[in-house]
């Protein structure tokens, strides 16, 4: 299990540049940056039982890789749990679920 933290700043359009212009942000962006073609599919029961409870499962494809992820809120304000397997279809593998949000 891993732990997906969101940061979410604001500024102006003008600190948005001078942050970019940082030396050692702007070489952080070139050695990372990659375009890549996603599909993102999400489930949830007809009515919703998932999301009422703060759940998401997804399946990701990026090329031929397919990775279940399944997220939860926490306690936390910023952080969510997160699950991430990799799979070998384009729906959930519930099986391999069971330490995860989704067990009973």
């Amino acid at each position: 299990m891993g732990a997906e933290i969101e940061l979410k700043l604001a500024t102006s359009k003008r600190g948005l540049q001078q942050a970019m212009a940082l030396p050692w942000l702007k070489k952080q962006a070139n050695d990372v940056s990659r375009k890549q073609e996603l599909t993102s599919v999400y489930f949830d029961t007809d009515d919703f039982v998932l999301r009422k409870h703060g759940i998401s499962v997804r399946v990701r494809q990026a090329g031929a890789q397919r990775l279940q992820t399944i997220k939860a809120n926490s306690s936390a304000l910023i952080a969510r749990e997160e699950w991430e397997t990799e799979i070998d279809r384009d729906e959930p593998k519930l099986e391999l679920a069971r330490d995860t949000a989704l067990a009973p």
